[in-house]
């Protein structure tokens, strides 16, 4: 089914970003980069909510059986990047926000969250329409 194979593949490669986010923040760690490392955890922290709101999307759309029905598939697509619309809404304010004050390092930490939840969407959208294909 290729609700299954969605799952996995994006599954996947979302847990084989945070492995090298990990191992790129134990780098860090070690070698006294402290704001790259925070950097990095942010970046994780982000993986790990969408990883979160799309298992929570699946088991709201499919509960425990899954099925061949393509507006199901459908829908998981509109709830899960309605998701991309929702969270980010506050990082965009705060990046407005600090970009009027100037400052410097919040406008770079939100446009970081936007970054990677932009970067997490695209990777969505690329295994959901390889099986939509």
């Amino acid at each position: 089914m290729k609700i299954e194979i969605l799952i996995e593949d994006f599954t996947k490669e979302l847990k084989e970003n945070q492995q090298a986010i990990k191992k790129t923040i134990e780098k860090l760690d070690t070698s006294e980069a402290k704001d790259e490392a925070i950097h990095e955890k942010v970046r994780l922290n982000i993986y790990e909510i969408f990883e979160t709101v799309f298992n929570a999307s699946v088991k709201k759309v499919y509960g425990l059986q899954f099925s061949d029905d393509e507006a199901l598939y459908e829908r998981l697509s509109e709830i899960y990047l309605n998701f991309f619309t929702r969270i980010p809404a506050s990082w965009r304010i705060n990046y407005e926000k600090a970009k009027a004050n100037e400052d410097v390092y919040n406008l770079f930490l939100e446009e970081l969250k936007i970054d990677t939840a932009e970067r997490i969407r695209d990777t969505f959208t690329k295994f959901y329409t390889r099986q939509t294909v």
